[in-house]
């Protein structure tokens, strides 16, 4: 329970930051955030997921940034 609550707390912590940022009215730093974080920090969050629990190999860490691998491990990811 403990490590499902900090993955999410991971996952969304930046999009309440991205949100404060939009409330702020800096439209440039809010699509750069967006794209930071689509395409660099949610791919190694949740390849670093996969890692601890065993499904994927450190040197492997670099496919989670093909998009059609979430669809490979969504069940790993999302729902254990």
């Amino acid at each position: 329970m403990y490590k499902v609550f900090f993955y999410y707390l991971l996952l969304l912590l930046p999009i309440a930051f991205i949100f404060w940022l939009s409330k702020n009215g800096n439209t440039a730093s809010v699509g750069i955030a967006i794209l930071l974080y689509a395409i660099v920090y949610r791919p190694l969050i949740d390849g670093y997921k996969l890692i601890i629990k065993g499904i994927i190999a450190k040197k492997d860490i670099w496919k989670m940034y093909i998009p059609s691998t979430y669809r490979r491990y969504f069940k790993e990811l999302y729902l254990s």
